[in-house]
C-alpha cells in the first residue's frame, strides 16, 4: 500500500511540474513583442535596413521579440510617441523634452555632442553664415533637432528667416543634402551622424561653414510599462555595445557608443526649444 501511494505521489508531482512548465511556455509565447521606434532621420527602407541588427540584438537582451517600427514623417513618429505606442524608442532630443506626462524614461544617449552643421558644396562661394544672406538653406523637418539648433544659431547671428534668407524644410537629412547637390539650396543643415552615413555611401565632401551650440545627442527611452529589471537589462546592453563585440550594430546604423543619461542632461534642450518657439 505504501508503495502504491508513493507511486501515485510521484505521478502527481510529475504532472504538476509538467503543467507548470507548459504554463510558463504558454505565457512566454503569449507575451507581446516589444515595439522599438526609430525616429525617421532617413528614408524608411534605409532605416529598416540599418536598424534591424539592433532590434535583433535587443531581442536577445530582453528575452522577448523586439519589433522595429518607424514612420515616414517626423510628425507621425512624434504622434506615435505621444500615444505611447512604442515600448522602446530612439528619439531626438527636442522630441524628448516636448513629451508630456513622463511616460518615457531616458536610459542612454549617444556619446558625442549634437550640433547643427551648415554644409555647402566644395565649389561654393559661401564661407560663413553671413554669406548666406539672401540665399536658400535646406533643412530636415521643422521639428527636427538640427532645425531647432539652426534657427537658434541664425537668431544669435541676427539673421531673420523670411527676411534675410529663405528656409526650405525637407522630409529628412537625405532629402536635405539632395537639395544642396541639385543646387536648389546654397546650404544644407545636417548633423555629424548623417554626414557619416552620407560619406559611407558617397565620398563627396561637404565643407562646414558654421556649427551650432552643442546639446546632448539622440537617446534611447523606455516606456514606464516596462518592468525596472528589463529597463536595466536594456541600459546595460546599450551602453556596452561595441562594434567589435556586437558584430557592427553601431556602425551599421551610423551610430557610435552610448552612455547612461538622465532627464537633467536635457534641460538646456528645453530652454532652446522655448527660445526658438518664442521668436
Amino acid at each position: 500500500m505504501t508503495v502504491f501511494f508513493s507511486h501515485i505521489s510521484s505521478i502527481w508531482l510529475l504532472t504538476l511540474c509538467l503543467s507548470t512548465l507548459l504554463s510558463l511556455d504558454v505565457t512566454a509565447a503569449a507575451e507581446k513583442p516589444f515595439i522599438l521606434g526609430i525616429f525617421p532621420s532617413m528614408p524608411v527602407l534605409q532605416l529598416e535596413k540599418n536598424f534591424t541588427p539592433i532590434a535583433n540584438d535587443l531581442t536577445i537582451a530582453m528575452g522577448n521579440r523586439v519589433m522595429l517600427r518607424t514612420s515616414s514623417s517626423f510628425e507621425t513618429f512624434y504622434e506615435n510617441l505621444q500615444n505611447e505606442i512604442y515600448d522602446i524608442a530612439l528619439i531626438q532630443p527636442f522630441d524628448y523634452v516636448s513629451l508630456k506626462g513622463g511616460a518615457y524614461e531616458p536610459i542612454a544617449r549617444m556619446n558625442e555632442p549634437l550640433e547643427a552643421l551648415f554644409l555647402v558644396l566644395t565649389d561654393s562661394k559661401i564661407k560663413n553664415l553671413q554669406s548666406l544672406r539672401g540665399k536658400t538653406i535646406a533643412l530636415p523637418p521643422q521639428n527636427s533637432a538640427v532645425s531647432y539648433l539652426a534657427r537658434q544659431t541664425l537668431r544669435e547671428h541676427a539673421l531673420v528667416p523670411g527676411k534675410d534668407l529663405h528656409l526650405v524644410y525637407t522630409r529628412n537629412h537625405k532629402a536635405c543634402i539632395q537639395q544642396l547637390r541639385l543646387k536648389k539650396a546654397e546650404a544644407c543643415v545636417s548633423a555629424q551622424r548623417a554626414l557619416r552615413w552620407f560619406k559611407s555611401n558617397d565620398p563627396t565632401d561637404y565643407p562646414v561653414v558654421q556649427r551650432s551650440k552643442a546639446i546632448p545627442h539622440i537617446l534611447f527611452v523606455v516606456h514606464r510599462r516596462i518592468p525596472s529589471y528589463r529597463k536595466e537589462l536594456l541600459r546595460q546592453r546599450i551602453i556596452n555595445w561595441t562594434d567589435e563585440q556586437e558584430e557592427g550594430v553601431l556602425s551599421h546604423a551610423g551610430l557610435i557608443d552610448f552612455v547612461s543619461t538622465s532627464r537633467a542632461e536635457y534641460l538646456p534642450v528645453l530652454q532652446i526649444r522655448e527660445q526658438v518657439l518664442s521668436q
